[in-house]
C-alpha cells in the first residue's frame, strides 16, 4: 500500500517485482492521482504463471511534478 498525497495532476506509478537473483518478474504501470492505493500481486511472472515460493523483492516507483520517489521492500509467497 502507498499513499499519494497533494498532487496537482495524475503521476505515472512504476510498479516491479523481482526473485532474489535480480530477475524481473512481474511489472505494471499505473496513473495515480491522490490518495490511498493498495496493489496486490498474486504470485504470477509477466506470462500469467505460478511463481515458485519464496521472498520476492519489490519496487514501487512515483513519477509526480516535484520527483521520483521509490520504495523497495519484499514479499513472501507460500501455497
Amino acid at each position: 500500500s502507498y499513499d499519494l498525497l497533494k498532487l496537482t495532476e495524475n503521476a505515472a506509478v512504476f510498479f516491479q517485482i523481482f526473485d532474489m537473483s535480480g530477475a524481473l518478474v512481474a511489472q505494471g504501470r499505473s496513473l495515480e492521482l491522490s490518495g490511498r492505493f493498495v496493489r496486490v500481486w498474486r504470485g504470477e511472472d509477466g506470462s500469467g504463471r505460478r511463481v515458485l515460493p519464496g521472498i520476492y523483492l519489490y519496487q514501487v516507483e512515483v513519477e509526480a511534478d516535484v520527483g521520483t520517489t521509490r520504495r523497495l521492500g519484499s514479499v513472501r509467497v507460500t501455497y
